[in-house]
């Protein structure tokens, strides 16, 4: 009895992981996800699947999906949690900066032809953290700043060209400095001192 019990609540769960995933192409719906040599917790790690990869799952065991696996440019059959799949494609999630995301003209007082426009803006212990974009001809910049309007003293926490979207900032924050009349970060400073506090 306890015999039939078991595969009646291991059918159970099988059929419902079947009726919200598919054989075939699923998504990861976590940040990362291990890859497993076997099915269970306590396998070893082989690799990682990201948010929103794709994965061919080829069979279902309780709460793992076996999966074809690519590494190093060998395929094998490996193992993942069915707990971080789903059958469609996730949203892409959005940054801080994209939902807070403004778009103001930052005013300069120098003749530069690029544009630049102030994205973010946050108050971290009384100083402000900001987000700007710095457009020409060439190229587009991301730069986050942080300044205090009392003192105009800045750093910049970091740069990168990679859109807002994928924006990771890999630098070591600069030494305060002053900010300089004509300068980019002299305009930026007054423009949201003015405007923001």
């Amino acid at each position: 009895m306890k015999r039939v019990v078991a595969l009646l609540i291991l059918l159970t769960s099988h059929a419902a992981i079947s009726q919200q995933l598919d054989l075939g192409i699923n998504f990861v719906n976590v940040d990362s996800l291990n890859v497993r040599e076997l099915p269970n917790s306590n396998s070893k790690v082989v690799g990682k699947k990201i948010f929103r990869q794709g994965v061919d799952v080829l069979e279902y065991q309780g709460d793992w999906a076996k999966i074809n696996f690519y590494n190093e440019g060998k395929m094998s059959m490996k193992w993942i949690s069915t707990s971080y799949l789903v059958k469609t494609r996730p949203d892409n999630k959005k940054n801080k900066y994209e939902l807070n995301a403004i778009k103001e003209q930052i005013p300069r007082s120098s003749n530069e032809k690029a544009g630049y426009f102030l994205l973010y803006t946050e108050v971290v212990n009384g100083n402000f953290i900001t987000l700007h974009e710095r457009t020409s001809s060439t190229s587009t910049g991301y730069t986050k700043t942080e300044f205090n309007c009392n003192t105009k003293q800045y750093r910049v926490l970091g740069y990168t060209e990679r859109h807002i979207e994928n924006i990771y900032f890999d630098d070591t924050p600069t030494n305060w400095a002053y900010s300089k009349q004509g300068s980019s970060k002299y305009d930026l400073i007054n423009y949201v001192c003015s405007t923001k506090r």
